[in-house]
């Protein structure tokens, strides 16, 4: 045997020794025209959606060209494609199957097994056939002894789960009737958790959360009443003797929900719910929260209307309090502006220095009637009390200098210019009334002044005299354009003449 084995194969290696090399090259070239030819059938095939054949088609390229990649693509594609295609048709089975099943009819059924006559499902369908009409006497009679029944004596039990569903209907609805009327919670819970699937398990949730709002209610638990009368579907869900617990339930609810610190939202509380439980609280809650914002600006009606919604004497003496701290708190910003404008323009006292207070003589009796003529001038050191934008201010200074006296050769040696200098040293008090404002930051004004001549000459000067003026200031200088003054009590000076002065004055002030 192994002999004859090796004889074959040495006369195969003969021969193909012996072939002539051009029939190798066609063998070849054959190949590939095949290959070629497959190829363009698979692409084809591909395009028209024959799949399958394609497949075969580029199986048959790789069994000559194995490392083929536009085949192996290809074919990776056709594959794809063919799992796509057979995905669907078993999706399109299982939903005619599941429509037939549903119609339950033998027509429906019959008809799936027509179009699918292999498919998987065709036993149970044909079984439900068979069944159909035990099931369809179950149905008509419509009891659970009917689909019990049906239930012991199907062999295919094809409607054995609809059966029992039709079973468990029918005891929940005679269970229903009992649970409902009972209206127990324990009971109702009971049902719930047997009938899952039953149409009145919203009904029974309803009846539970409306008797456990009606439990805490009746424990003053309002809170929780209320929320359980909620999910029994509010108020018009609830019986007759319960929507007056919801009612007021619901008033507690939003009274405890409210911002009490919030004066529009208890506002819009009292004008929503006019006849509150909590109405007098909630009143009392905008008058106090009007009266946090009282404040120096608040007008009287905002606060006579923050007691007005006052319900006790402890609220309104509240509302009066913050009143009392608005106005003394204006009159503290009033007090403090006014402390700032006194001290921008100069403060309470001010202290100033004259540059120059000169006056003269001018108005003494006629020219034939002068023995002599007088002039002083004085550097004053001014204390004034008030400002120079204060309405009235007063004035007190202190005016050192001296009384120049000429053509007093008949009393006194003189310099060569006929003039005789005596140190003196009034007092002065002026009152000063601001008229108007020239311009910028100033102020004219008139004043009257009373002098006392605490160091004088006898002869040329009284003890006392007085005067008054004119003049423009501001918050430094002061300039007293034009004054008068005149000694009074003249018998009491030695020349017994007339003294009248015409003045101006130059004052800087600190």
């Amino acid at each position: 045997m192994k002999l004859r084995i090796l004889l074959q194969i040495s006369c195969v290696l003969g021969l193909l020794y012996f072939l002539p090399g051009n029939f190798i090259a066609e063998a070849q070239s054959s190949a590939s025209v095949e290959v070629k030819a497959n190829l363009r059938h698979a692409h084809h095939l591909f395009e028209k959606g024959d799949y399958e054949g394609a497949v075969s088609k580029l199986e048959r390229v790789l069994s000559f060209d194995a490392n083929n990649k536009e085949a192996k693509d290809l074919l990776y594609q056709c594959n794809q494609r063919v799992e796509q295609q057979r995905q669907a048709r078993e999706k399109a089975e299982l939903d005619a199957f599941t429509n037939a099943k549903n119609v339950g009819s033998k027509y429906a059924l019959n008809a799936f097994i027509s179009s699918y006559p292999n498919s998987k499902y065709a036993p149970d369908a044909r079984a439900m056939i068979e069944d159909y009409d035990l099931w369809m006497t179950a149905q008509q009679i419509n009891t659970t002894d009917s689909y019990q029944n049906y239930l012991r004596i199907s062999s295919n039990r094809s409607y054995a789960q609809e059966a029992e569903k039709r079973i468990s209907e029918i005891e929940s609805e005679q269970m229903w009737l009992q649970v409902r009327a009972s209206r127990n919670e324990s009971t109702l819970s009971g049902f719930v958790n047997k009938y899952p699937e039953s149409p009145h398990v919203t009904e029974a949730n309803r009846i539970i959360h409306e008797l456990k709002g009606e439990k805490y209610y009746s424990q003053g638990d309002l809170t929780r009443a209320y929320t359980e009368f909620i999910s029994a579907g509010g108020r018009a869900a609830l019986s007759w003797s319960n929507q007056k617990s919801f009612d007021r339930a619901l008033d507690y609810h939003n009274y405890i929900s409210l911002d009490k610190s919030n004066e529009y939202a208890c506002k819009a509380f009292l004008a929503t719910y006019p006849n509150s439980e909590y109405r007098s609280e909630v009143s009392n809650s905008v008058a106090r929260a009007m009266g946090r914002q009282i404040n120096m600006y608040s007008s009287d009606s905002y606060i006579n209307e923050a007691l007005r919604f006052a319900q006790d004497e402890a609220t309104r003496e509240y509302v009066r309090n913050q009143k009392q701290a608005s106005k003394k708190a204006y009159k503290e910003m009033k007090r403090r502006e006014r402390h700032n404008r006194i001290m921008a323009n100069g403060g309470y006292v001010g202290f100033g220095i004259d540059l120059f207070d000169l006056g003269m003589n001018v108005l003494t009796s006629k020219e034939e009637e002068r023995t002599f003529n007088l002039m002083y001038y004085n550097i004053p050191l001014t204390f004034r009390i008030g400002n120079f934008k204060t309405p009235v201010y007063l004035e007190l200074a202190v005016r050192p200098g001296f009384v120049i006296a000429n053509d007093l050769y008949d009393y006194y040696d003189t310099d060569d210019y006929g003039n005789k200098y005596f140190f003196h040293l009034p007092l002065s008090a002026k009152l000063k009334i601001n008229l108007f404002r020239p311009w910028g930051d100033s102020k004219f004004y008139i004043n009257g002044a009373g002098y006392y001549n605490a160091i004088r000459k006898k002869e040329f000067e009284t003890e006392f005299s007085v005067g008054g003026g004119i003049g423009v200031t501001n918050r430094h200088w002061d300039w007293q354009i034009l004054y008068y003054r005149q000694d009074i009590d003249k018998d009491k000076i030695f020349n017994k003449k007339d003294l009248h002065y015409l003045g101006t004055s130059l004052g800087y002030f600190f």
